[in-house]
């Protein structure tokens, strides 16, 4: 984020553009939890993700 607009660490979408969460650091699927690791040199503890790349980073986890 080096324009000090919020947008995604993935995409570089804005919040213009799409939604932005903070990236979850896990996610519970068929009663597993799974990490997610978190992409960030700027030392923040969690990334900004928007809904579309972190359906994406889900899906990889599923197959």
């Amino acid at each position: 984020m080096s324009n000090q607009t919020l947008c995604c660490d993935y995409c570089e979408s804005t919040h213009r553009e799409v939604h932005i969460i903070e990236k979850p650091k896990r996610f519970a699927l068929n009663a597993k939890v799974y990490d997610l690791t978190q992409a960030n040199t700027d030392g923040r503890e969690v990334d900004n993700i928007c809904l579309e790349c972190l359906k994406e980073q889900i899906e990889n986890y599923v197959i």
